[in-house]
């Protein structure tokens, strides 16, 4: 199991104290498993202590099935590995507890019939399909000893026979999802076939368990029994492998750090894979809060402007969206998307919650907000960020007093759209005409138009905003985009918009004396290099200008598509 995996779960659902909540989950088809599945993940912030809540439920499991030991950890095991994906919700394991439970009461119970067909009955509006897989044990004991498989035939005839009533009445959209695993699956997602495997383990080693107990010679049955549980370690290794999607199992780590603020970590996670443009987001967005990100702009690889910000097709996809488009203040972005993935399939994701609260107290927009936070108000954990934020709609005096909140209002641009169409940088542009003091926006804006290798546009960028509150230094990989443009309009383009860009002209808006003698001993240096890039250079602007061939080039040019 991975833990971030897990931790990424808590995100997806929000357990509310409030009977309203409770009593529609309980009231739900596997209401009782859904309940208490939701109720231990909202313990999964943390993800040493998920990882360690998942074991001590497995062990649940294993301990009222400890009858079948060992050949009960084969299916524990392959549960533990479709745990690995995320659109299986949890409450699984509390409804293959119950079921496991259920179990143990029928083995033991002198009035099988009736108690299969009761316990059938009543699993299904506590757990679900577990009611089935209850069933499916009780024949795989049944086929192991004789005189119990007419009551176990009468206990999954019983257990069909609810799951097709349960159908009927649209209990369940289709009468195999009321059979099977999928019913704890995220609706309209196609579930992976392994997850049946997890499934038809438990009555397979129940059956197998039980053959093996009634064979005399126990010593062979025991040596037996282990070597097939050791057999199940590489079959759970691969389906845990087929369950998890690579880029994700690094996304919910990343996820887990950007919700938690923990920039260092974050920047250390993401840094491997800044080649992935989603993991690249959220690198470029821990460089930035850490107050690094154009200092170090050109001292790790790039594919573009994209590596600042990505919009997929599917905006929910990519999870570093909201944050980012948050923290360089395009407030009307980040609402957006943060509205389109706040809803779950299985409640509503706390994190984006608290954003769209504090956007909407930063909009004036108070009402809204206190829905918000009246809902964060009846969690476990989040219930006392929402109580201090509730003071705040309503006081525009207190909302001020708060620099978060203070950026983001003055972030609002004079008109601002409520959607991410194309580049997110044409509202970027908007922001920083209205508030010319927020550092995120400024640099975010600069190292777009340097990653685009639009020198052009750069330059009249700088011309704009240098000076500027969150301009008053000029970083060092700007100076060289200007410098370089500053020569080559002397020598090469000499195009009369940019009559005024000299030397002493660059000097005047940032660029230092070091910057200018740099760039004419790169110039000789790739003179002797014969067209090969020169040591010495591969951290500046004028390297990844010139030798680096990407997708950047045509991706923001004044000609082509400006976005300036």
């Amino acid at each position: 199991m991975n833990p971030f995996s897990l931790a990424y779960r808590e995100q997806q659902q929000l357990f509310l104290y409030t009977k309203e909540y409770i009593a529609d989950t309980l009231f739900q088809p596997g209401g009782l498993a859904g309940l208490a599945g939701r109720f231990i993940v909202q313990f999964f912030g943390n993800p040493a202590v998920a990882l360690t809540l998942a074991i001590i439920c497995l062990l649940g499991i294993g301990w009222v099935l400890r009858r079948h030991f060992p050949l009960i950890l084969a299916p524990l095991m392959l549960l533990a590995a479709s745990l690995c994906d995320p659109e299986l919700h949890f409450d699984i394991v509390p409804a293959i507890f119950l079921a496991s439970l259920s179990f143990a009461t029928w083995v033991n119970s002198g009035e099988k019939v009736l108690y299969g067909i009761v316990l059938s009955v009543l699993l299904f509006p506590l757990a679900g399909s577990a009611s089935t897989l209850f069933a499916l044990c009780a024949l795989a004991y049944g086929i192991a000893n004789r005189k119990a498989l007419l009551s176990a035939a009468v206990t999954l005839a019983a257990a069909l026979a609810t799951a097709y009533i349960a159908y009927l009445l649209l209990a369940t959209p289709e009468f195999h999802i009321g059979l099977t695993p999928e019913f704890f699956y995220n609706p309209g997602e196609t579930m992976h076939a392994g997850h049946f495997v997890c499934w038809f383990a438990f009555p397979v080693a129940i059956l197998v368990a039980e053959f093996f107990g009634r064979i005399p010679r126990k010593l062979y049955a025991l040596i037996t029994s282990g070597v097939l549980t050791l057999a199940c370690i590489p079959a759970a290794i691969t389906l845990s492998g087929k369950l998890t999607n690579p880029v994700m199992k690094h996304i919910y780590r990343l996820n887990h750090y950007v919700v938690c603020q923990d920039w260092d970590a974050l920047e250390k996670a993401s840094e491997p894979y800044v080649l992935n443009q989603v993991a690249a987001n959220y690198y470029h967005l821990a460089k930035s809060c850490k107050g690094t990100l154009m200092k170090d702009m050109f001292r790790y690889p790039h594919n573009g402007p994209h590596d600042l910000i990505f919009v997929p097709g599917d905006k929910t996809y990519n999870y570093a969206l909201p944050y980012v488009l948050y923290h360089i203040g395009n407030m009307a972005g980040a609402q957006n998307v943060a509205y389109n993935a706040v809803f779950t399939s299985t409640g509503c994701n706390p994190s984006m919650l608290k954003m769209l609260a504090d956007i909407d107290i930063m909009r004036g927009s108070y009402e809204v907000a206190d829905k918000y936070l009246e809902i964060l108000s009846h969690s476990l954990f989040y219930r006392k960020w929402a109580l201090e934020r509730k003071r705040y709609p309503g006081n525009d005096s207190l909302v001020e007093s708060n620099p978060e909140l203070t950026r983001g209002r003055a972030d609002f641009p004079v008109s601002d759209g409520f959607a991410v169409y194309g580049s997110p940088m044409d509202e970027l542009f908007a922001i920083l005409r209205t508030n010319q003091s927020d550092p995120a926006a400024m640099e975010y804006g600069l190292a777009f138009l340097l990653l685009a290798k639009d020198i052009r546009n750069t330059a009249r960028f700088i011309n704009e905003f240098h000076g500027s509150p969150a301009l008053k230094k000029l970083p060092e990989c700007a100076q060289e985009a200007l410098v370089f443009f500053a020569d080559y309009q002397r020598n090469v383009e000499k195009n009369p918009e940019f009559a005024y860009l000299d030397f002493d002209w660059c000097r005047s808006h940032g660029v230092e004396e070091k910057t200018i003698t740099r760039l004419k001993d790169f110039q000789q240096a790739s003179i002797r290099s014969k067209g090969k890039a020169p040591a010495g250079y591969r951290n500046s602007f004028w390297y990844y200008l010139i030798y680096l061939n990407n997708n950047a080039a045509n991706a923001g040019s004044a000609e082509k598509n400006p976005v300036y």
